[in-house]
């Protein structure tokens, strides 16, 4: 009978084969300097292309754009078995790739919990906005580096959540928070509050230093809840996000 082959000895700890579960070469006594605002790393906290050279264009000329032809449609959008058109370089104002962001944020907003159907709101329904980003012309665009793209950022227009909610056709017009501050002294006399938060701003090449709202954030969503008014949390989020904080 032929005898067993003997077993391959295990390759040593190096470079080439990573069989090692510490640095054979020991710790690395040089420390990595924080990498320079850039696309590459997304290490930015504000724009770095500037501010924004379009203001986000009012209720009534979203419904003008759109029947002019001026803003993308559903219809602009890709077609089964038919592509958006490659534009390279135009490619953040293509209004095929436009349409198609438009479904894509639709089609993932999710609804974590909906306690007395108080969604979907009724078109008569008296909704109080409250938080910084609710009524701001500079919304917030989660994700840095290719998640920001500054092309799009100042070139193509925002659109808020107040002018989300009154863009749609027959829609009553929400209140907004008084000055730049989070709240709104409307929301007394509100059926309905609508907080809208984010935490903290995803980018690439780091991590987001917490999973949670910010603490103004959360105090806020506390403050109207005590009113006895029916409150929806609306948030921006890249990822997954600990809301055990302020919703028990």
């Amino acid at each position: 009978a032929a005898a067993a082959a003997p077993a391959a000895a295990a390759p040593a700890p190096s470079w080439n084969t990573g069989v090692y579960k510490d640095n054979p070469f020991g710790p690395s006594k040089a420390k990595s300097p924080a990498p320079a605002p850039s696309w590459s790393t997304g290490v930015y906290k504000d724009n770095p292309f500037g501010p924004s050279a379009a203001k986000a264009p009012s209720p009534e000329a979203v419904k003008a754009g759109v029947s002019s032809g001026g803003l993308p449609t559903k219809a602009d959008g890709p077609k089964r078995g038919v592509r958006c058109k490659d534009e390279g370089g135009d490619n953040y104002k293509n209004k095929c790739k436009l349409a198609l962001a438009d479904r894509i944020i639709a089609e993932s907003t999710t609804i974590l919990k909906n306690e007395r159907d108080v969604l979907p709101l009724s078109k008569q329904t008296n909704v109080a906005l409250i938080g910084k980003q609710a009524c701001t012309s500079h919304p917030i665009a989660q994700g840095g580096g290719s998640g920001w793209n500054g092309f799009a950022c100042n070139e193509v227009p925002k659109i808020n959540v107040a002018d989300g909610i009154a863009g749609v056709t027959g829609g009553a017009k929400p209140s907004c928070p008084a000055g730049s501050g989070p709240d709104n002294p409307a929301a007394t006399n509100a059926d309905v509050i609508v907080a809208v938060v984010t935490p903290a701003k995803a980018s690439e090449g780091t991590d987001r230093p917490s999973l949670q709202l910010d603490a103004d954030d959360v105090a806020v969503i506390k403050k109207y809840s005590q009113l006895g008014k029916k409150v929806v949390v609306a948030m921006t989020v890249p990822g997954p996000v600990i809301t055990s904080t302020w919703d028990a």
